[in-house]
């Protein structure tokens, strides 16, 4: 869930030198791990609201983009899970808002086509460090980074979800999530 939050900060952060990136067409999604075998789990968030300040014109207009994600919207396309997720993982948190700000953007010195966002999350009251390395190709921004729950003190949120999934989840609920966005590059 966590994982979501950190890809609508990647959302945040996509444009490329030159380039004008399509914002309204963002696409965030995150990937949870079950089982022993790490299966994926993914799903995004119905209430995530992007802040860009002025229009980005290149990379550099990223920074200081910031997203802010209500934690209580995961959607899975399952209404149950949804419900299990929210009661059991996102209402244990200090506040289920997940705010993701972008403080610098590192280009590739070999391909301007590559680099990294460095981003702020902040989730549970904690503020984490985060690096998403990006990738522009085909006309689409892309961005993915890892969220390690434990590192914003979910512990305990984190177990309560891991007990409410136990059998189904075969006796393991990953800690990490892995957080992804797309951003379409105007023509």
């Amino acid at each position: 869930m966590l994982r979501k939050s950190l890809l609508a900060l990647v959302a945040l952060g996509t444009l490329t030198w030159g380039a004008n990136l399509d914002t309204t067409k963002t696409k965030m999604t995150w990937t949870a791990y079950k089982f022993y075998d790490k299966t994926p789990v993914s799903g995004t968030f119905g209430d995530i609201k992007y802040d860009f300040g002025k229009v980005p014109t290149s990379i550099e207009g990223l920074k200081g983009a910031k997203a802010t994600i209500n934690g209580l919207s995961v959607d899975l396309a399952d209404e149950t899970k949804n419900q299990t997720v929210k009661e059991n993982f996102f209402q244990q948190f200090k506040s289920p808002e997940i705010v993701v700000v972008i403080d610098k953007i590192t280009a590739d010195a070999k391909n301007k086509n590559k680099g990294r966002l460095e981003a702020t999350i902040t989730m549970n009251g904690k503020s984490i460090p985060a690096w998403l390395p990006y990738e522009v190709k085909k006309d689409k921004f892309y961005a993915q980074g890892v969220v390690d729950f434990n590192d914003f003190a979910l512990n305990s949120a984190l177990a309560k979800l891991h007990e409410s999934c136990k059998e189904l989840h075969e006796g393991k609920t990953w800690s990490e999530a892995t957080i992804s966005v797309e951003i379409p590059i105007k023509k």
